[in-house]
């Protein structure tokens, strides 16, 4: 007597495993899923052997997807950034095109296949700040100015530990304690912006040069002489250029 097949619970559990098996069929023939689509990307633009994959959430790491390399020598580490840089952006992108359209991912790291750390990270704390700075150059601009300085020219130099890392050069119309107000004014309102991290900062002043750095990644300071920076108080914190090629 053959054995009835019209159970609900096995027609349920055979319809499971039905739609599974469809779904990572689908998966591997069409390559839609972003990572899946980025891996071969990232060997054509970059010309270099490499494996992606998605890494979930764990106790001591965050979401990320990680891109592969063979050999350490298939690419140099000096020009990570740029790899991390282009395989990120080009990740997002893909996500866009999915019906999804959203990710958990929170870095992207360049790792060597066998080596236990990755060699390279770049969150998206630092790729989407600078890209927004890139685009509010302006912006950024109009901050300085609406605290009485001029000729204001403002840079993105590279990523800081949580955002962009900046670059100010302006004219104080007045000098003196004024023009110090001013620019510490000025600075207050930049570090306001909630993705940048690291801001260099300096006024002229008549004959004066005046430098501060600020920013969440480095507290508000004047930058003092030369010959006085033996007695800078101990714990101040130096400029944050992590991952940065500022000229």
């Amino acid at each position: 007597m053959s054995r009835r097949t019209d159970n609900p619970m096995t027609i349920l559990i055979m319809g499971i495993v039905i739609l599974c098996g469809f779904g990572v069929a689908l998966v591997l023939l069409t390559d839609k899923t972003p990572v899946l689509s980025l891996k071969p990307l990232v060997s054509k633009q970059f010309d270099i052997e490499c494996r992606a994959r998605f890494r979930g959430p764990s106790a001591t790491s965050p979401p990320a997807v990680e891109v592969i390399l063979e050999k350490a020598e298939d690419y140099p580490a000096a020009q990570d950034e740029a790899l991390a840089a282009w395989s990120l952006g080009k990740y997002l992108e893909l996500v866009k095109e999915t019906e999804v359209g959203t990710t958990t991912i929170r870095q992207l790291e360049i790792r060597v296949e066998g080596e236990p750390a990755a060699r390279f990270v770049l969150t998206r704390a630092q790729f989407e700040g600078k890209q927004r700075a890139e685009t509010e150059i302006q912006t950024l601009a109009n901050l300085v100015q609406s605290a009485g300085l001029i000729e204001v020219q403002v840079r993105v130099l590279g990523y800081s530990r949580n955002g962009a890392r900046i670059a100010v050069r302006c004219t104080a119309p007045e000098s003196g304690r004024r023009a110090s107000a001013m620019a510490r004014r000025a600075l207050l309102k930049l570090q306001a912006t909630e993705y940048l991290g690291s801001i260099e900062f300096k006024v002229q002043a008549g004959g004066e040069t005046l430098e501060l750095q600020g920013g969440r990644d480095t507290p508000l300071r004047r930058n003092q002489p030369p010959q006085r920076r033996r007695n800078r108080p101990s714990g101040t914190a130096s400029p944050a250029p992590v991952n940065s090629r500022g000229p």
